[in-house]
């Protein structure tokens, strides 16, 4: 009983460690295959810096108008990622940083996609519905 409650634990600690690194830009985050650019991941590890976020929450761009926090903590009910895929990067424009992952959509259907210097929520695409996903290459 010991040993299957420390087991579990460690599997726990494991996971929510390897979110907590993914967000500020230590390894790929989250682990789908998708592009995350590291300008976006440099720009909410900068805003985040002073956030608290609580369990299965991650840190987000606030979605108020005249808040005075740039971030906003945002539930991630079970994981940071749905399913899906999004457009290669070069075909991901836009001037704004949109969100973080995809918790950080409005909309619950939007997944964010990474681009060159930005990220925008996005219907996502089926996925392996066709070979030249955005897998960072």
């Amino acid at each position: 009983m010991a040993t299957s409650t420390i087991v579990l634990f460690i599997t726990v600690l494991v996971s929510i460690c390897h979110q907590i690194a993914g967000q500020y830009g230590n390894e790929p985050f989250p682990p789908t295959g998708r592009y995350r650019d590291p300008t976006v991941l440099k720009y909410f590890h900068r805003i985040c810096q002073e956030a608290r976020c609580g369990f299965e929450q991650v840190c987000e761009r606030s979605r108020f108008q005249g808040s005075p926090r740039l971030y906003t903590c945002v539930q991630t009910p079970g994981g940071s990622m749905k399913q899906g895929d999004c457009p290669h990067r070069n075909f991901i424009q836009g001037t704004q940083i949109e969100c973080n992952t995809d918790y950080g959509c409005r909309r619950f259907s939007d997944i964010c996609c990474h681009g060159v210097g930005t990220s925008r929520c996005m219907r996502p695409r089926r996925s392996g519905s066709n070979n030249n996903n955005n897998r960072g290459y």
